[in-house]
């Protein structure tokens, strides 16, 4: 019993050192095995992806926050599915081009149609931020406008540069009003990716990103000086909210100060490079810069601040890996060190 304490003890003490080293591969694992585990039911199918009969994508999310949303039309994943497709095409891939259409089309089909602006709605809830259907997104928004546009370069369809351009219009309208934006005056406002009238005023981080390289790609695409407007004063907004964001070594998810994960703070350090190459604004690649460096602390300072379920996941996952591996090598070891008795 003391010997099996012993090897637990020392497989918990070097884990808090090799998780340091094994931190991606073993999230790897960790994901691997959740997928498997939601298709075994043994887990929420949080996030599986599907295709109806015309290949449009649906997202399962099972049940979060003990609500069951099931299987719905995520009009920002059917743009972004839409932008891959397009970007098969234009690799040579002649039947990703006829996917790309039928989700830009898909998107056309779906959109609300208010007097002077277009919103793709939202048909589920999300409790977590209390959005209560129908809700919008400016993420969603800036991104089918990037579908939009390139369908009607190969088109050359003008109805896909007229939809662009009402959905454009909803960033000028607030949240409050059924719109995408907080207007926190006349030229600092923020593009909102959870939406809705009532709901939490999140400022989710990775969209704004998001939503302002869209509107600056549509504007670079079009010539559109309306974009180049929207992105000016989502810039300014952006660069006086960054410090909001981070903690004591760490970045958070949105206002509500979830920490990030791993994935996300790497995402907001591209995107903020991305906007610097852009602007040439020293403050975003500053911040890029300091927030890459906490990625490079390892795993057991970061977990010590900020403890976080996959971190969780990532240590037990290396103790036991270690645990097993000392416990075959003290077998091996009792194993020989076994008196070998002869028989006459």
């Amino acid at each position: 019993m003391v010997k099996h304490i012993t090897i637990i003890l020392i497989a918990v003490v070097a884990s808090l050192f090799v998780s340091t080293f094994t931190e991606k591969p073993s999230e790897q694992v960790i994901r691997k095995a959740a997928a498997i585990l939601s298709k075994w039911q043994l887990l929420n199918p949080i996030e599986q992806i599907y295709f109806d009969f015309l290949g449009i994508q649906m997202d399962d999310y099972g049940e979060i926050d003990n609500v069951y949303i099931g299987r719905q039309y995520n009009p920002l994943t059917v743009a972004q599915y839409a932008l891959e497709q397009y970007d098969r095409y234009l690799q040579g891939d002649s039947l990703a081009f006829a996917s790309f259409l039928t989700c830009a089309q898909w998107l056309q089909l779906h959109t609300t149609r208010y007097k002077k602006y277009d919103v793709l709605e939202y048909r589920f809830p999300w409790k977590r931020y209390s959005m209560i259907p129908p809700w919008r997104s400016a993420m969603a928004q800036a991104q089918a406008m990037q579908v939009y546009v390139r369908a009607y370069r190969v088109t050359q369809d003008s109805m896909f540069l007229r939809n662009a351009e009402r959905l454009q219009a909803a960033f000028f309208v607030e949240v409050d009003s059924g719109g995408v934006t907080y207007k926190d005056d006349d030229r600092h406002w923020w593009y909102e990716e959870y939406a809705d009238e009532g709901g939490k005023e999140t400022r989710v981080l990775n969209g704004m990103l998001v939503t302002l390289l869209g509107l600056y790609e549509y504007y670079t695409i079009t010539g559109d000086t309306v974009s180049l407007v929207l992105f000016q004063h989502g810039v300014a907004d952006l660069r006086e909210s960054l410090g909001q964001y981070e903690g004591d070594g760490t970045v958070y998810y949105s206002l509500n100060r979830e920490t990030a994960s791993q994935f996300y703070q790497q995402v907001h350090v591209d995107l903020l490079r991305e906007l610097y190459n852009i602007t040439k604004d020293s403050e975003f690649i500053e911040y890029a810069n300091r927030w890459e460096s906490f990625l490079k602390k390892p795993l057991i300072v970061r977990f010590w601040k900020h403890p976080d379920r996959l971190g969780v996941a990532i240590l037990v996952l290396n103790i036991f890996v270690i645990w097993f591996c000392l416990l075959v090598a003290w077998f091996i070891l009792k194993k020989r060190k076994k008196p070998r008795v002869f028989h006459r």
